[in-house]
């Protein structure tokens, strides 16, 4: 009897540690229900409330970047039972200080009853927030690699690295896809402007996160690939049919859905053929449709209803120029809500003392209009449940506590694994695959004999240059050249400091269509004129968007690289901590002067034609999808 005893006394205190360290356990014995009903309106209306502080405010005014816990923020924490925090670049200016930061985060949230979901934007490519670890190429450079295994081993080391520091969320994949080439905020963001290749890519990127414990967040819902305007700074509005949606931009998240994720955050867009509510917005006094994120036809009916997404689902920025200048901030909560949003991403602004105050007023304002029943308290409970469920999941129920050997362990691998030689090494590797070879006319590989001048976009991109040779050396490769950009000479200036060298390699950088009509495509142009004139070869180098590769078939060689990310330093030993750096103008330097080098990337869009008034043919395709020379 006594042998039973113990053994049953032995069992239920293993099952407690289980469930202390968020362990899976069975339905039996966690249920969400449960959970919420003991939680007050104000601990349900904080828990769907993921904040954000980019700044500290000093006592006399002057504001610094938050890159360790302030007294503001601390009591703040401690006081309210936040969802979560948003950290951003100027969180982040190291590994070690970033993981210090969220540990210090944490502990503040200690004494509420789960921990906080620390959430950040690393995507890859052009958007990273961490300034120190492994940044890799981006997702257009994934699409244009096209290899599934290589996708899921860039999305594994990138969420190993975020879990090393504290993160249990990334803002990423973005499966949007780019079937506007005018689209001036997603570009090289997306993975191609087919849906398919969208969601291939997307579920490997998921599948990578997911296996370091990271929750993946599919932006945004239903599509930001088709606008010509950012919902930063306007309201975009696309105008097209449920049924158009379905057979291009919702097809990704179909999959998706199918393959488990657990949150997709809304877009700031109307969508004028399936959303009817008006709102008169206070900013032009006119009356507007609601965008996706305030949208019960969208968020209930669409995504929860006919795709049956039962996971989390978080507005984007509603700071953001799109929400915070058309809506009341009141009924903006209210409408999102009742749409059926679970957490509302910044919806004030911490960066001031004041602010810290007004957030204090938003919350007891939203709570008021929970217990007056102007917010729905069922949507309120349906989406902490889901909160609650996504919590447990990752193992996030529990209180927060390390003791100082875990707390020094963790510290030890942000220092010396995130961004370590070895990580390095992939980042370039999957980068070098990813440079695409559009035309060769008997000029690549570049002769290492002759002068070569590099003319970039700005001085910024010189250390990316400089790092490209360096890699080049590494191989038993050496060549001279200068260098100088577009952005401090005139064209006559320009074309002085080109007049010696045999060989030109040219940056164009094309982030929206109003590259065509801008500068540096003049300079660009008239560039290659005169280096034709003097019988010198020309290499463009499409660093962003390469939609800019139908203009130039004038140029001996085209090479593309998806990513214009500048390199701050360049690497020696690859020690950690290193810099973040753009790996893909590197390596296609690099790769130019290699006689060995082989092309694999494929163009993962199609490029269209360009006509005489610069605007795109879309009715006439210059390179199609999958296009790429090997040599």
């Amino acid at each position: 009897m006594k042998k039973i005893l113990i053994i049953i006394i032995c069992f239920s205190f293993l099952t407690l540690i289980s469930a202390c360290n968020g362990i899976d356990i069975t339905h039996d014995e966690f249920n969400a229900d449960d959970i919420v009903n003991k939680m007050t309106t104000e601990e349900k209306v904080t828990q769907m409330i993921m904040i954000a502080d980019r700044t500290y405010e000093k006592e006399d005014g002057t504001k610094v970047n938050l890159t360790e816990i302030s007294a503001d923020l601390e009591a703040l924490i401690n006081r309210y039972a936040f969802g979560g925090m948003i950290l951003f670049g100027q969180n982040c200016a190291g590994n070690t200080q970033t993981y210090k930061l969220i540990h210090e985060l944490q502990l503040a949230n200690a004494n509420h009853n789960s921990k906080l979901l620390i959430a950040v934007d690393q995507e890859g490519g052009r958007v990273v927030r961490l300034e120190e670890g492994t940044q890799f190429s981006g997702n257009m450079a994934l699409g244009a690699v096209n290899d599934l295994n290589d996708t899921t081993r860039v999305a594994t080391l990138m969420g190993k690295e975020l879990n090393i520091l504290g993160f249990n969320t990334n803002f990423a994949p973005v499966v949007d896809v780019n079937n506007n080439p005018t689209n001036p905020v997603i570009g090289t963001r997306s993975f191609s402007d087919d849906p398919n290749i969208v969601s291939e890519q997307a579920t490997a990127f998921m599948k990578g996160l997911k296996s370091s414990n990271i929750i993946s967040t599919l932006k945004h819902f239903p599509g930001h690939g088709d606008t010509s305007t950012d919902s930063h700074t306007g309201l975009p509005l696309i105008n097209k049919t449920y049924e158009e949606l379905k057979q291009n931009e919702l097809i990704p998240y179909a999959e998706l859905i199918n393959n488990g994720v657990d949150m997709i955050m809304t877009a700031h867009i109307q969508y004028s053929q399936i959303e009817k509510q008006k709102y008169i917005s206070k900013l032009t006094g006119e009356e507007i449709m609601l965008p996706a994120t305030l949208s019960k036809t969208i968020i209930t009916d669409i995504l929860r209803g006919d795709y049956g997404f039962e996971g989390v689902v978080i507005t984007d920025a509603m700071e953001m120029d799109a929400i915070a200048k058309h809506f009341d901030r009141y009924d903006a909560c209210k409408l999102a809500i009742e749409a059926g949003v679970d957490i509302l991403l910044m919806p004030t602004d911490l960066g001031t003392k004041a602010g810290f105050k007004d957030i204090e007023e938003y919350i007891a304002t939203v709570v008021s209009m929970v217990d007056k029943g102007e917010i729905n308290i069922e949507k309120i409970n349906e989406a902490n449940k889901r909160i609650i469920n996504l919590k447990h999941k990752y193992g996030l129920l529990d209180k927060y506590s390390k003791s100082n050997n875990e707390y020094n362990s963790g510290y030890n691998q942000a220092l010396n694994e995130v961004g370590s030689k070895a990580n390095h090494e992939l980042e370039l590797e999957i980068a070098s695959k990813a440079i695409t070879l559009i035309k060769n006319d008997n000029c690549l590989p570049l002769s290492t004999s002759k002068l070569t001048s590099v003319v970039t976009i700005d001085t910024s991109d010189y250390l990316g240059v400089d790092f490209g040779k360096a890699l080049s050396v590494k191989k038993n490769i050496n060549f001279d050249y200068n260098k100088t950009c577009l952005a401090n000479n005139s064209i006559d200036q320009l074309k002085e400091s080109i007049k010696d060298s045999e060989q030109i390699i040219i940056f164009s950088q094309m982030g929206n269509a109003s590259f065509l009509k801008g500068t540096n495509y003049s300079k660009i142009k008239e560039l290659i004129k005169y280096a034709k004139e003097s019988d010198k070869k020309v290499v463009i180098l499409s660093t962003n968007l390469p939609y800019d590769i139908a203009l130039y078939d004038l140029a001996d060689a085209i090479v593309v690289a998806y990513s214009p990310k500048v390199t701050t330093v360049i690497p020696t030993t690859y020690q950690p901590p290193v810099k973040q750096f753009g790996p893909n103008i590197p390596t296609a330097i690099s790769k130019m002067f290699d006689p060995l080098a082989v092309y694999s990337g494929t163009l993962p869009i199609n490029v269209y034609a360009i006509d005489d008034e610069l605007n795109y043919d879309l009715n006439n395709i210059r390179y199609e999808r999958g296009y790429g020379l090997t040599k």
